[in-house]
């Protein structure tokens, strides 16, 4: 199962953001939780990274990108 966590700063405040790939799922679908609140999930389809759904419309078009762009470091590994 794909899990990856790492501290961010946003501001002044550090939080902590786990990407998840739900159980018996690796992808391309990807769940995300920062400081263990559910952001949304983002999707990647035709090479790129799209929300899949969001709560309050939380995630932006860039967050989307950036959180896409670390996961597809990690699997890369």
């Amino acid at each position: 199962m794909f899990n990856l966590k790492f501290t961010a700063v946003i501001g002044n405040e550090r939080v902590n953001v786990d990407i998840i790939a739900p159980e018996g799922m690796d992808g391309p679908y990807y769940m995300i939780f920062i400081d263990n609140y559910c952001y949304g999930s983002i999707i990647k389809c035709n090479n790129q990274w799209k929300r899949l759904h969001v709560n309050q419309g939380e995630l932006t078009v860039d967050d989307v990108q950036a959180l896409g762009e670390r996961i597809d470091e990690q699997l890369k590994r």
